[in-house]
């Protein structure tokens, strides 16, 4: 039942190492210092996201163990609006606080900071949708089905990230690596959302 997790920790090794080597390509070390500072920052408002879903998990598993189904439904709509707000505020606060945050890091340097800030500002877009898909995949470890947690994982953190990582930049340029934690968390929610769709009824969501 865990699975989703070891994917998703697993993978995150294996995806830096590729999109160090992408940016080394078309950005050179500017564009691997800029990626450092985005993933320092992409931390903090991950961690928020990861948080609530491990927070709220064993509340869920109880419910459902308990076959509260009103307590259940209520959770997983709260979790919905809390989520939903929290995604605009990170979002916004991302946007308007890049070149704050860029400048602790990179700010002895004008070329490096002005792509770090560039870079943040696109990757920031991610929010929107990044907190729905992890709440998602720790909602159905939550509710005991592995395999469909394991399924958003793997797509969401190895096959968007890997086939968009190595084709975009090929079309797009260089520049496109910003934009592919935004695709992958674009592409990753309409799984979510088709997935919990279709077993609502089942959990009674």
């Amino acid at each position: 039942n865990g699975s989703s997790e070891f994917l998703s920790n697993a993978a995150a090794s294996f995806i830096g190492m590729l999109y160090n080597r992408q940016l080394l390509c078309y950005m050179g070390t500017n564009g691997i210092a800029a990626y450092g500072v985005i993933m320092y920052v992409n931390f903090i408002f991950v961690g928020i996201f990861f948080g609530y879903a491990m927070g709220v998990s064993p509340i869920i598993s109880y419910q459902y163990g308990a076959r509260n189904q009103a307590e259940l439904c209520n959770l997983f709509r709260r979790s919905l609006s809390l989520l939903a707000g929290a995604s605009l505020i990170l979002t916004l606060l991302a946007e308007l606080s890049a070149g704050l945050l860029a400048g602790i890091f990179v700010g002895y340097n004008p070329q490096l900071y002005a792509l770090t800030v560039r870079g943040m500002r696109i990757y920031s877009v991610a929010y929107l949708f990044m907190g729905f898909n992890i709440f998602g995949s720790a909602l159905f470890t939550a509710l005991g089905n592995g395999k469909v947690s394991a399924i958003l994982s793997l797509v969401r953190s190895v096959l968007l990230q890997v086939v968009l990582v190595l084709l975009l930049p090929l079309i797009l340029g260089g520049t496109s690596l910003w934009m592919i934690a935004a695709l992958v968390e674009t592409g990753a929610i309409l799984l979510t959302g088709f997935l919990v769709t279709r077993y609502r009824e089942k959990y009674r969501l």
